[in-house]
């Protein structure tokens, strides 16, 4: 038999995924946006152009974006750079 105690909990992990997910979504939606002014950015770009949101949590956004094909990483470490996938 479930306690009351799990089910909430259950319900606070669910809801913070879905927070998760939706900050992911306006990331992303951020990032996409850099794009409209530049072919190429780097995580500084990314950095300059999206106040509030660390410098490791943009790089491992990109990173994810490149995972799901919607980004190519050209460089490597600091001299990275990332471009749209046209495919």
């Amino acid at each position: 038999v479930k306690s009351q105690k799990d089910t909430e909990n259950k319900a606070t992990f669910t809801q913070k995924a879905i927070k998760d997910t939706s900050q992911t979504s306006s990331r992303r939606g951020d990032i996409l946006a850099i794009f409209a002014n530049k072919e190429r950015i780097s995580i500084k770009d990314a950095v300059d152009a999206i106040p509030g949101v660390s410098e490791k949590t943009l790089q491992r956004e990109l990173l994810g974006m490149v995972a799901d094909k919607v980004l190519l990483k050209e460089g490597e470490r600091r001299w990275s750079t990332y471009i749209r996938n046209a495919s």
